[in-house]
């Protein structure tokens, strides 16, 4: 049985280090696609060949000139990372494929969970390292059904007869080695459902885990400098009052 893949971090989209890097990335926007298409289109209709040319000269011209605005680039930045998080759901989607749909469905509401905790507090996302998590929620759960398939597959042989046979004393030599090799089948199905035990309740906790922080972004425990600032408060207050009471007898 192969070890648990090593937990994965999430990985920093690389920061392009050119304009041409951006001037690619606005070419391939879906919307400056589209109105490049429109612009070829209207120039081959207007002007035949020369139009089909003045279209493409215009459209690059038009992205290499956006590109270098400070909301365009944050705009294609957004876009190239939602492209990023799109296959990498995918991708997460498709090794779970043989973890059965009840666990599907649990890696979709943690995955829900894990956007909300990111749309609300990017920070909080970055300190738990939340995708990385993620994947190791994934790795987790496919060794889980791996281990899951080994013992579905040593509880149909015919283990029990290892235990029969040892209690017979003419067991010829032939025999003997056949039930060796189930009583080793026997020990390897207890270590690999005891593994599978482990694993299952390491998956309930990555689970709870992730509620866990969910519910402390979305309600964070009041702190005590707050209380400490209307402390300060009253007590401002109680000074004023007992300074006019003495101005009052004076």
């Amino acid at each position: 049985m192969s070890e648990l893949p090593a937990r994965s971090r999430r990985a920093p989209l690389p920061s392009p280090s050119s304009g041409w890097t951006y001037v690619g990335r606005a070419v391939c926007h879906p919307a400056a696609t589209m109105l490049l298409f429109l612009g070829l289109f209207l120039g081959a209709w207007t002007g035949g060949a020369p139009g089909l040319l003045f279209g493409v000269v215009g459209g690059l011209a038009l992205a290499a000139s956006g590109s270098r605005l400070p909301a365009c680039r944050r705009l294609l930045d957004e876009h190239v990372e939602a492209r990023a998080r799109r296959q990498r759901d995918v991708e997460r989607e498709r090794r779970l494929q043989r973890a059965g749909p009840l666990r599907r469905a649990e890696f979709a509401e943690l995955t829900d969970l894990v956007d909300e905790i990111e749309c609300s507090d990017s920070a909080q996302a970055e300190r738990f390292e939340l995708q990385g998590l993620l994947d190791y929620f994934v790795n987790l759960a496919l060794s889980h059904q791996r281990l899951v398939e080994v013992m579905r597959r040593a509880e149909r042989a015919p283990l029990w007869e290892a235990g029969v046979a040892r209690m017979h004393d003419d067991i010829v030599e032939a025999s003997r080695q056949r039930q060796d090799i189930l009583l080793r089948r026997i020990h390897h199905r207890d270590e690999c459902r005891t593994r599978a035990a482990r694993m299952a309740d390491e998956l309930d906790a990555v689970s709870e885990f992730l509620h866990l922080v969910s519910e402390v972004t979305s309600c964070p425990v009041q702190s005590d400098g707050d209380q400490g600032e209307l402390e300060r408060r009253l007590w401002e207050l109680e000074v004023q009052e007992s300074a006019l009471r003495q101005l009052s007898a004076a």
